[in-house]
């Protein structure tokens, strides 16, 4: 395969997935990282390392993005910054596709289509849009809308460590779409090697289990060997808990987000991962140390 890949956010439990899997299938990955001393640690001893150099920006950083891109054909884009996703994905887009990249994958969310209500949904819908206001009609855009990261437990260690409870504000019969990253990883993997053509400008929606919020605690209880009770809290007391950590915007949101029952069921994404999907209890084993 002769296509060069640049990859944003390529240190993260997404980013890192792709970086291994393409290196190891001799791709040359480019890694666009705040820091490079830290980042080469990170890959310096994984399976094709070689095929691997780095550029060193942020997000305010065009210039360097913008010199860097040059001579690849595809993109990985994923951005943190919820605030200003739509500008900065718009930017980095616009600066890509004139580079002469031929495929974008965006990573977006599973809330785009909830009419922009909330601020997770609102930023990744101006960044759908921003992005195919910039997309040349003889490029790609595949975007990649996942649900609930698993890691997001962690979020709730502390609760589940020293008071044996999960909580949040859903009903504890309501669902969960959770996603494995790895699987997020493996699948944008499979659309990096594939042909361009094969993808086009689908949308992906990325689950990997469906599970009620009951059958979440019943997880923890099996995995850590001690009961863990599911609490539902109420809406004041869960945003006060949120808000000084998230800010209003984004602890609100959660307490929307929180209200619904979320089936979204891909059992085919094996299709792409070409591998089983990871189980929620599998992945609390494996960072269980976290939540004792």
């Amino acid at each position: 395969m002769s296509d060069k890949v640049f990859i944003t956010g390529s240190t993260g439990n997404i980013g890192s997935v792709i970086t291994k899997n393409l290196a190891k299938e001799n791709v040359s990955v480019t890694l666009y990282v705040r820091d490079v001393k830290k980042a080469d640690k990170m890959f310096s001893e994984i399976e094709g390392n070689q095929n691997i150099t780095y550029v060193e920006g942020d997000y305010t950083t065009l210039d360097k993005f913008e010199e860097g891109i040059k001579g690849h054909s595809r993109l990985f884009l994923l951005v943190h910054d919820l605030n200003n996703m739509p500008e900065i994905k718009g930017k980095f887009s616009e600066i890509a596709y004139n580079a002469g990249v031929k495929q974008i994958i965006d990573l977006s969310s599973f809330t785009v289509g909830q009419s922009r209500v909330g601020i997770i949904s609102a930023a990744h819908t101006g960044g759908e849009e921003r992005i195919r206001a910039v997309k040349p009609q003889s490029s790609s855009l595949v975007v990649l809308r996942p649900g609930y990261f698993m890691p997001n437990a962690f979020q709730n260690a502390r609760e589940i460590k020293e008071h044996s409870i999960l909580s949040s504000v859903s009903a504890p019969e309501n669902k969960v779409n959770v996603i494995s990253t790895e699987d997020i990883g493996d699948a944008a993997s499979t659309i990096l090697l594939d042909p361009i053509e094969k993808h086009g400008d689908i949308v992906y929606e990325l689950t990997s289990q469906v599970m009620t919020n009951a059958e979440i605690a019943e997880a923890f209880t099996e995995a850590l060997g001690r009961p863990i009770k599911y609490v539902q809290n109420d809406y004041n007391t869960a945003y006060e808990r949120m808000v000084p950590f998230l800010g209003h915007k984004l602890a609100y949101d959660f307490l929307r987000i929180g209200t619904m029952s979320l089936d979204i069921s891909t059992p085919y994404l094996t299709v792409l991962t070409k591998k089983p999907l990871r189980k929620y209890q599998d992945w609390i084993r494996e960072n269980k140390n976290a939540f004792q």
